[in-house]
């Protein structure tokens, strides 16, 4: 499926790349792409299916946030480590605050396999990790 996106006066092709990538060595282990205009929550589930590995821990940035990615996670049987996300007239707790920085320490692999990608490829950056 195409879909073109407006940024300002210009038109151009938009797209979205789902990687789960091994949080030990960075290697990716999975790939799921969709048209840009689809939310990341509706595809957390096809990107961690995808990868058809068994993961210990899934790392996922706030775009990921959501009760129902959560859930499934706890049906497979695997660790959370999505990035709690704030809303209006709802800060983050202090908990919350202290997560989000234990789970940036261990993405920071991942998000170095994403830096690499975006500057070979010219492709923006996926969202999801898996360990």
């Amino acid at each position: 499926m195409r879909l073109w996106l407006k940024k300002g006066k210009k038109s151009q092709f938009g797209y979205r790349s789902y990687l789960a990538v091994d949080a030990q060595d960075g290697y990716v282990r999975g790939v799921h792409t969709t048209p840009a205009n689809q939310s990341e929550m509706m595809h957390f589930e096809a990107a961690i299916d995808g990868a058809h590995i068994e993961a210990n821990r899934v790392y996922a940035d706030k775009g990921s946030a959501s009760n129902a990615n959560r859930q499934f996670l706890r049906k497979q049987k695997i660790k959370s480590a999505i990035m709690h996300r704030a809303y209006k007239n709802k800060p983050l707790s202090a908990r919350q605050k202290l997560a989000n920085q234990l789970i940036s320490k261990k993405r920071y692999i991942v998000e170095q396999c994403f830096g690499t990608i975006k500057r070979l490829f010219r492709m923006g950056a996926p969202a999801t990790s898996v360990r």
